[in-house]
């Protein structure tokens, strides 16, 4: 079990992230929160604490863009002893954030895990081929990465479900998965 005076944190980045943020806020209101989104609507729609727009459409963009926020989020994350980046890869927010975001935090010292979904099958090879150079990019740095694919969703499917309630049924995983992972043993060593 956590220990509550431990502050834990969540970064989306993205559409897909942002709404699985949501959901998490929702239920569980004791983690500090950011959105990061190229979407100016789903950031007003965003229940983070702090929203931090980036704009761009190529992967040039997105270092810049983060390199542009880091004092906000380095003053946001200041208190934070344990950090989730939270990532749905293969589209062009999440896959083009979380490199250059987790430089930024591995340079701020903080305990991190990355949570990341990879794509369905349906959604092209063109995406998972971004999602996976995405997650290749990720293997250099000094954090866990919890991998979530997608298709395996499908399973889950009874012949009434939507896509909306298979996500639904990710969401609350990932809430889970957030909730329960233990930061303890690294954050107790530090103390």
């Amino acid at each position: 079990m956590r220990n509550k005076s431990h502050q834990i944190g969540i970064i989306a980045m993205g559409g897909g992230a942002s709404s699985i943020l949501k959901d998490i806020l929702e239920k569980e209101s004791h983690f500090s929160s950011v959105s990061i989104n190229r979407d100016k609507l789903s950031l007003k729609q965003s229940n983070a604490e702090l929203k931090l727009f980036v704009e761009g459409d190529k992967p040039a963009h997105f270092p810049k863009a983060i390199e542009q926020h880091r004092l906000k989020i380095k003053e946001y994350l200041r208190n934070t002893d344990a950090l989730v980046l939270l990532s749905c890869l293969g589209g062009i927010t999440g896959s083009h954030t979380i490199q250059p975001l987790a430089k930024v935090v591995q340079d701020l010292g903080i305990k991190t895990v990355a949570v990341v979904t990879l794509p369905f099958a349906f959604e092209g090879k063109e995406r998972m081929a971004v999602a996976q150079n995405t997650l290749d990019s990720l293997t250099f740095l000094d954090m866990p990465i919890v991998i979530i694919h997608n298709q395996s969703l499908v399973s889950l499917a009874k012949p009434n479900f939507s896509l909306a309630d298979l996500f639904q049924i990710q969401n609350a995983d990932i809430a889970e998965l957030i909730n329960n992972y233990s930061f303890e043993d690294e954050l107790n060593r530090d103390e």
